[in-house]
């Protein structure tokens, strides 16, 4: 049978969540929802059956993130990833692009175009929040503090991840560093069968550690889940009882629109903890 493109929906998502745990991934319904709202789901189907996915997540005019690409295991090796990439790329064709990759996917990532950025860390378990040190100076965000947040996240970050950062901040908890004013943000969500922290951006790496130490200790039971490109961040996390699972090879496509582009400049901002790998 052949297989055909078409666009991801709600009633798919159930076995949309079939493919991602047959590859050993924690997303649950609501994980997958999460990114439909914010995001453009690809579909890959034979007849009834949900064979493939991509999803596409726009930032801003010129930014962007593909996530959750996925094809069936035993539908592999006939270009089906290649196919459900073409039609993300079609979508978004002057965009700089990110993405995490396996080691076994990067030859065709680079062959699409994306470059290799560097390692990341996933980290998880259960952390000793004894062990985190101090939380001074973080507190729990209010209602309104949401624009210093995505002022903070736009500067690390370099794009304007606006629809982003409101759905994960509507979906879980932020709290913010204030030494007296708004240096860092980190956000807490659930996230498969704990939660996850993230992004946490912070102007150096006491400053990340004090956001993550409070998180932690608001949820002192949970699995926690960090994402990170900082080694002195995963070494850390490692200390206070976290493991590094399957992680992954950041990956960037330039963009061929580079005016008004934000540069990760200005206030410190540093982002030590991604939202999540399917985020970029």
């Amino acid at each position: 049978m052949t297989a055909t493109l078409a666009f991801l929906d709600e009633p798919q998502l159930g076995a949309a969540v079939s493919l991602s745990q047959a590859e050993g991934w924690p997303h649950t319904i609501a994980d997958w929802a999460l990114m439909l709202r914010i995001g453009r789901g690809v579909a890959l189907r034979e007849g009834d059956d949900l064979r493939g996915t991509a999803v596409f997540i726009p930032y801003g005019e010129v930014d962007g993130a593909v996530a959750m690409v996925l094809v069936a295991k035993d539908a592999r090796r006939h270009g089906l990833g290649r196919s459900l990439m073409t039609e993300v790329l079609a979508q978004a064709p002057e965009r700089q692009l990110r993405l995490v990759s396996t080691a076994s996917a990067v030859p065709l990532y680079q062959s699409l175009g994306f470059e290799p950025a560097g390692r990341v860390y996933q980290m998880e378990g259960w952390p000793d929040a004894g062990g985190l040190g101090p939380r001074n100076g973080v507190v729990l965000a209010m209602e309104g503090e949401t624009p210093a947040i995505l002022g903070l996240d736009k500067a690390a970050f370099g794009a304007d991840r606006t629809r982003l950062l409101q759905a994960l901040v509507a979906n879980g908890e932020a709290m913010l560093l204030r030494d007296p004013f708004v240096t860092g943000f980190a956000i807490r969500r659930p996230f498969g069968d704990g939660v996850v922290i993230g992004p946490v951006v912070a102007p150096h790496l006491q400053a990340a550690k004090r956001l993550i130490a409070a998180h932690v200790a608001r949820t002192p039971r949970a699995f926690v889940r960090i994402d990170t490109r900082d080694e002195a961040l995963a070494d850390w996390l490692s200390s206070c009882g976290l493991v590094e699972g399957a992680g992954g090879i950041a990956m960037i496509r330039p963009g061929a629109v580079l005016h008004n582009r934000v540069v990760g400049q200005g206030r410190g901002a540093q982002t030590f903890a991604l939202a999540a790998q399917a985020f970029g």
